[in-house]
């Protein structure tokens, strides 16, 4: 195999993983060979998935793909999971390694991120994933400046739609004004003549119907659809206080969050940890999301299948992001306490899969299984 490039990470001496080292090599079958090297003093599993390139969608590996060690299992929806095995020897006491090896089609690569055994750490490039392309610039693209450009490039597609079906209307508007005119004025012409140049006619108008109303169906929400600029809300200045930025962000999850539960909390997690660089009007915003989701305004679940135990991790994962706000910045308190009035403390490890455990047991205790109970029993799982 030869070696395409190779990149070191370091996260500090306190973190969970210290530091982590990503080779990516080219096989003499073509295909994509990535090994990480992690150092951290706890057992550490790689999350993984393939790509099409920087910034799409995971996708499940293709056909022939291997792992060392093979201690790998299929995860939640396309990705998979391996775990890291431990080095033995003098100099590499407390690193980690894992090696996959994925027939590379085109220009796909892999995308991963670490986790501790537990479930309860994560770690991340930042706040994206790692990727693994066989050429460098791809495997370090900056993720952030791509997604920016690619909204602002929506942005100007989407006004210019706009603008073109708002021409669009005013001609027909115009040219069903002037039918209606010259239909008035032939009526006319005819009611006169046939008196015989006596009384003159009154005129009529020919009534335009009105179009049809249609719903307005957006591919995608922002703050650009929000009237910020007029009535209650521009006299008070709003737009000046708004963070358009966090709005932005929370509307373009918001369709991958209404997979499960469990989406919308690790969601929420990390768009917490990039929201509070607004200030406190961001973390409003995310008040405003946590309130709808508390109200079930916004969907919990869309045909998708999630342990109780991986809903309550999650929940915890978030619970903690805002536990940290709250201990290391005063001055969101108050908002960081609205939040947390919308969301339970989660748990890791038993927490959510004890409860399932106890109303299984409560309808055996009872026998009610089946039915109406079953149906009762599911939906529990998520409140």
């Amino acid at each position: 195999a030869t070696l395409s490039w190779r990149r070191d990470v370091s996260f500090g001496e306190n973190a969970v993983v210290k530091q982590l080292a990503i080779e990516a090599y080219r096989t003499s079958s073509g295909a994509l060979q990535l090994m990480a090297f992690a150092r951290s003093d706890v057992d550490i599993v790689l999350h993984w998935a393939a790509s099409d390139g920087p910034g799409a969608e995971w996708k499940s590996p293709p056909h022939g793909f291997s792992t060392s060690p093979e201690k790998s299992w299929g995860s939640t929806g396309a990705s998979w999971e391996t775990t890291f095995e431990p080095l033995k020897g003098g100099r590499t006491l407390g690193w980690h390694a894992v090696t996959i090896e994925s027939p590379a089609q085109g220009d796909d690569g892999l995308v991963f991120v670490l986790r501790t055994a537990e479930g309860n750490k994560w770690v991340k490039d930042g706040d994206h994933d790692f990727m693994a392309y066989f050429d460098l610039e791809r495997s370090t693209a900056d993720l952030g400046a791509m997604k920016k450009q690619a909204k602002n490039q929506r942005k100007d597609q989407e006004r210019a739609d706009r603008k073109r079906q708002e021409e669009q209307e005013r001609d027909q508007q115009r040219s069903s004004s002037s039918d209606s005119s010259s239909g008035s004025n032939s009526s006319s012409s005819k009611s006169s003549s046939s008196s015989g140049g006596g009384a003159t006619a009154a005129k009529s108008k020919v009534p335009v119907k009105p179009k049809r109303p249609v719903p307005i169906v957006r591919k995608e929400w922002s703050d650009d659809h929000i009237k910020l600029d007029e009535g209650a809300l521009g006299n008070a200045g709003a737009r000046g206080n708004i963070a358009e930025g966090a709005v932005d962000q929370i509307c373009s999850a918001e369709e991958e969050a209404t997979r499960s539960l469990m989406h919308r909390y690790n969601i929420a997690a990390g768009l917490i940890g990039q929201v509070k660089g607004q200030g406190e009007s961001g973390m409003v915003a995310m008040a405003v999301w946590f309130r709808y989701m508390a109200l079930r305004q916004l969907k919990w679940n869309n045909d998708y299948n999630v342990k109780p135990r991986e809903i309550s991790a999650a929940q915890l994962k978030c619970t903690e992001q805002l536990a940290r706000l709250h201990r290391d910045e005063p001055s969101m308190r108050d908002v960081v306490r609205l939040i947390m009035a919308t969301i339970g403390r989660g748990g890791d490890g038993d927490v959510g899969q004890r409860i399932r455990d106890e109303i299984l047991a409560v309808q055996q205790a009872n026998h009610c299984k089946g039915g109406m109970m079953e149906e009762w029993h599911q939906k529990l799982h998520n409140n």
